[in-house]
């Protein structure tokens, strides 16, 4: 799972997930560990289904949680508005636009 996650942040490649009982649409912007040492994506939701919650915010995911993810052939090329580098959420950076 950890390739995906990261083959699409050095893609720009959209992903679509399966988590928490909701299809979301999401840009992948940095995968590492938070403190705990568990993986963590932090990303940007662009599509959310069967939720109320408006898509478009930020998002921290923990992969090893119950999620299933895929990688679309739909790329971004603008950073969102409120990007963080080295997001103080993680310990570990391994990847990130």
């Amino acid at each position: 799972m950890s390739i995906i996650i990261e083959q699409a942040i050095a893609a720009k490649d959209k992903l679509k997930l399966h988590y928490i009982g909701y299809s979301r649409t999401v840009e992948p912007y940095a995968f590492g560990l938070c403190p705990d040492g568990l993986p963590l994506l932090l990303c940007f939701q662009t599509e959310v289904q069967g939720s109320v919650r408006t898509p478009n915010n930020w998002y921290l995911v923990r992969p090893h949680e119950q999620v299933t993810i895929k990688m679309l052939e739909d790329s971004f090329t603008r950073f969102q508005s409120g990007y963080i580098r080295n997001h103080p959420a993680f310990h570990t950076v391994l990847i990130q636009v």
